[in-house]
């Protein structure tokens, strides 16, 4: 999938250790939920873990994508940042839309 980095997510992606592969298959597996500023976040539920899982994909890789999440600009649909949810961060992020 071809998508435009900002700056600051080519820095977060990279400073976080985020594969680019995962970045893809959360963009094509991930549920998107409104969020503040006009972006999407992105973040894997079951129904994606499940369809990753009929893909083939590790169970190793799913679970590593569902402590991961994409925010995403809703006009451009630029990745504007991409973090690994814990914590305080996971119920931030999943409670502000």
């Amino acid at each position: 999938m071809d998508i435009k980095f900002t700056n600051h997510a080519i820095g977060r992606v990279r400073q976080r250790g985020i594969p680019s592969g995962d970045v893809d298959l959360m963009l094509r597996f991930g549920a998107r939920s409104v969020t503040h500023k006009a972006c999407e976040l992105v973040t894997l539920g079951r129904s994606g873990a499940n369809e990753l899982l009929g893909e083939g994909v590790s169970a190793q890789v799913i679970d590593r994508l569902k402590r991961t999440a994409l925010v995403v600009s809703s006009r451009d649909g630029a990745l504007v940042t991409a973090l690994k949810l814990r914590g305080g961060k996971r119920r931030r992020y999943l409670h502000q839309h």
